[in-house]
């Protein structure tokens, strides 16, 4: 069972370090004097202007996140007295935090809600923080400042910069803004206690100090302001870069000295597929399954399991190469979870027959970030089409690997043009012409780019459209779909789960016109994560589950749906929710999945009233990312399948019940023609 979630909801990390020195977020008095690091490359710095030599060069430099001012001064040797040291500290009394003699760093996450709550305005520090000397005097001469808080500033402004005869000695950078989408708690920096700022060959000091960084062969972890994490891979990738000039290549870390020694074995991080949670996986505990009666058919161990490390962003269970066998289609997403993973192809798992083979046989050429994934007959021939609902930092486009007679194309050749961080697309011919449509939910990828419209691609004649010809009136974080018809008019509308801020709702479908504001909403603004249909208690009209804490169950009455019921489990924290008929009884029964607790739970439905403490749970050692039901081992019955982030990503539980014996002889899936 993995611990220590942290949820964030428009707001970034946060460093403090207790023993005697304080990392604020630039929140102290604003001051000059001291001349540490610059801050900003910008051309046109219109508060402060200093002269340059060569400013040309200076504003063409990309840039980086900067250290925070008070540990930098640490470095710098400045002090001030202790009891404005002590008064400075005042800011951090939003996090409940007391001063500990024995602790180095601590990781504070001013993203969860309560935080959030209660300190969402702005403040200044009483004094600034008080810096602890190490001795001697920083290698340079720069102009710096403490920022001040300022209501409705998303970022932090540019400051001045240092001309280009110290540019190999001081690295240019910016303020960069509080931004929670970049942000594992991970403080690995380097193998030794001490990390270079800058590289120059011809100095064996910091030669030696760069070849300390720890596993240089996969991934340089640095921190910086509001902790975020920034990897090598990163920065080859584009999402950062790096300045490289007459042979001194910048590698940004901190220099903790003797103050901070930094480990080998840095504590395990997984990050969702929308980044917007975290948890720390439990190493060595075996998985273990919970019943509550024996009426729940399932076992409490799994029956088939793989060994390929990947994280899970959905799973579908589908027949796509036509042998009548149902097989296992896996979207796989790539984040900043450390160690790091090496591969996210989407994957086929082909059915043998009786199991899942043992090893994928199909593997998608490209690798994008696959936070979801469907399969819909799309341009109109009747083999399966796959739709990967992708995102990620870099925002990859959505795309298509269209059918065949032999299985789906390994090559996608379909790609929405719109950018986005889409999280969940559910394909539906809503607007009854025949063809299916796909809706996505969809998310920014930074704090100051955080929010995207929901989006419609329309189908005209087999023929997706790439740039979606609907998107809903507001921005937000959306993060599900569900299409079921709320007030009964034969038209299925389209309901949503919104994150922190947002209300989750219901888009009506106005005859094939979908409106582009809700016509029914929660009114609450939680994290809600998960949405979907089902007759619940029988009376002809759709109830809607709802991934929130606790999970709910939302009766509707005629089109007015309200809260029936809600979950007596411990933790919520939703990755997937689903309904299936687990028992075959006729009424649907509830799946859903958490992922920091990594533990995935099956409420029974009895004759239209939902078992309230979950009726069956798996406890995974790995966070819990997705769930699919579908026939896997040929007997007729719905099997379990469990998407997790880690070691073994997926687990397949058999549905131990009694297959179903129909009257006339034929499958039709007519309960009423069960004995």
């Amino acid at each position: 069972m993995p611990s220590g979630d942290h949820e964030v909801a428009q707001k970034s990390w946060s460093i403090s370090a207790t023993r005697g020195i304080r990392v604020l977020e630039g929140l102290g008095q604003p001051e000059i004097q001291n001349g540490h690091i610059a801050l900003a490359v910008d051309g046109d710095v219109g508060r402060f202007e200093i002269a340059v030599n060569d400013p040309l060069v200076v504003r063409g430099l990309e840039t980086f996140g900067d250290l925070e001012c008070d540990l930098e001064r640490l470095l710098g040797g400045d002090g001030t007295s202790i009891d404005e040291f002590s008064q400075g500290l005042a800011f951090s009394q939003l996090h409940d935090e007391q001063l500990a003699p024995v602790n180095v760093l601590e990781t504070i996450d001013p993203g969860d809600p309560r935080v959030i709550e209660g300190g969402e305005d702005p403040c200044l520090a009483l004094e600034s923080g008080e810096p602890i000397g190490v001795g001697g005097k920083g290698l340079r001469q720069d102009l710096d400042g403490d920022l001040a808080a300022e209501g409705g500033v998303l970022g932090a402004p540019h400051l001045t910069h240092a001309a280009l005869t110290e540019l190999v000695q001081n690295l240019v950078v910016r303020q960069s803004f509080a931004d929670h989408f970049r942000s594992p708690a991970i403080a690995q920096v380097c193998r030794s206690s001490v990390c270079t700022i800058s590289y120059n060959p011809a100095r064996n000091l910091f030669r030696m100090l760069i070849d300390e960084i720890y596993d240089f062969r996969d991934r340089i972890s640095i921190l910086t302001k509001d902790s975020m994490v920034l990897s090598m891979r990163n920065f080859i990738e584009g999402s950062w870069r790096f300045p490289v000039a007459r042979g001194r290549l910048v590698v940004f870390g901190l220099i903790l000295l003797t103050t901070v020694v930094a480990s080998d074995a840095a504590e395990p991080v997984e990050v969702s597929s929308d980044a917007l949670r975290r948890a720390t996986p439990t190493s060595g505990e075996p998985p273990s399954g919970r019943r509550r009666g024996v009426d729940v058919p399932y076992p409490l161990t799994a029956d088939w399991s793989n060994t390929l490390r990947v994280q899970v962003g959905g799973l579908v269970v589908a027949d796509v190469n036509g042998d009548g066998a149902d097989d296992l289609i896996v979207g796989c997403y790539h984040s900043d979870s450390f160690p790091a993973y090496d591969d996210w192809e989407n994957l086929i798992y082909l059915n043998t027959g009786s199991e899942l083979e043992a090893t994928p046989s199909w593997v998608s050429d490209d690798q994008r970030s696959t936070g979801d994934i469907q399969v819909a007959l799309i341009n109109d021939d009747p083999y399966p089409d796959i739709f990967a609902a992708n995102g990620g930092f870099e925002m990859a486009p959505s795309v298509i690997y269209f059918g065949s007679a032999t299985g789906p194309s390994t090559t996608p050749t379909w790609f929405a043009a719109d950018v986005s961080w889409t999280n969940y697309a559910k394909p539906f011919d809503f607007d009854h012409d025949g063809d299916v449509d796909v809706a996505t939910a969809n998310q920014g990828n930074s704090s100051s780019d955080p929010y995207r419209p929901m989006r419609l691609y329309v189908n005209n004649n087999g023929t997706l459209e790439t740039n979606p010809s609907w998107q809903s009136a507001e921005t937000s974080i959306q993060n599900f779909l569900a299409w079921g018809d709320l007030d009964g008019d034969g038209w299925e509308d389209l309901a949503v789960s919104k994150w922190a801020n947002f209300e989750s709702g219901v888009y009506r479908n106005d005859m094939g016109v979908l409106e582009t504001t809700p016509v029914w909403t929660t009114a609450d603004t939680d994290t809600d994560k998960g949405v979907a249909w089902a007759d619940v208690d029988g009376d002809l009209d759709l109830d809607l589950a709802l991934g929130h804490d606790p999970t709910q169950l939302w009766t509707n009455t005629s089109g007015s749906p309200a809260v029936s019921w809600t979950s007596a489990a411990t933790y919520h924290g939703h990755s997937d929710l689903r309904w299936e008929d687990i028992d075959l009884d006729g009424d649907p029964d509830l799946a859903e999945v958490h992922f920091s607790d990594g533990k995935a739970h099956l409420y029974l439905n009895r004759d239209g009233a939902l078992d309230s403490v979950p009726s069956w749970t798996f406890d995974s050692p790995h966070v819990g990312t997705a769930i699919a039901f579908g026939d896997l081992n040929g007997d007729g019955l719905p099997d379990l399948v469990v998407g997790n982030s880690g070691d073994t990503s997926i687990w397949v539980f058999y549905n131990t019940g009694v297959p179903p014996i129909f009257i006339d002889g034929f499958e039709s899936g007519d309960t009423a023609a069960w004995r």
